[in-house]
């Protein structure tokens, strides 16, 4: 297995040098062994990595991308997951010492079934539906309102990521809904 050793931290789609020098070291529970090491994230880092998404959110494409797109490039993470789905397994392993064929079957495997789910969940899904109102016909349109923060536990992150990040950057409905009263054609939410 290749080395997990990081000395910047992922904010803002670069890597960067974290606030301070403390470290952490991740210890295989299985050997007891060091297997990797990673910088620890001071508040100074949290404040940096929530501005970076708020910033992202706010003038970044995402949000303003179609559904369609948005999907794609899930598509194109699962592809890229699957072709490195082994090698999750064996860190899985290593990190939590979790026998490989429950990292195989349990975490990796079910981490790529869950991204598939969500997927064919959203192809279906109702983005823009017409409503009787009080007034007469409205439209909701289901549209990116804001940041998703998610904190994971160690001993199932990959399907609990899985389970929230995909559809949370498919949807962004469970963030909030948007309707208006629709007079011929709709106004976009903004």
């Amino acid at each position: 297995m290749r080395s997990m050793s990081y000395g910047e931290l992922f904010i803002g789609g670069r890597w960067q040098s974290p606030a301070t020098d403390r470290r952490i070291t991740v210890i295989s529970p299985h050997t007891e062994e060091p297997i990797g090491e990673t910088p620890e994230a001071a508040p100074q880092d949290v404040d940096r990595a929530v501005l970076a998404a708020r910033k992202a959110f706010d003038e970044g494409p995402w949000p303003r991308l179609p559904v369609s797109e948005r999907m794609e490039k899930i598509e194109s993470l699962a592809s890229a997951y699957l072709a490195q789905a082994d090698e999750m397994a064996d860190l899985i392993t290593a990190e939590m010492g979790s026998p490989r064929t429950f990292s195989r079957l349990g975490q990796a495997n079910g981490a790529l079934s869950q991204m598939y789910l969500t997927l064919a969940t959203a192809k279906e899904f109702g983005w823009v539906e017409r409503r009787q109102g009080l007034f007469g016909q409205v439209q909701v349109r289901r549209a990116p309102v804001g940041v998703v923060d998610a904190i994971v536990p160690w001993n199932g992150q990959m399907m609990q990521s899985s389970s929230t990040e995909p559809p949370t950057a498919i949807s962004a409905p469970r963030c909030g809904q948007y309707a208006s009263r629709t007079y011929g054609a709709p106004e976009s939410p903004r």
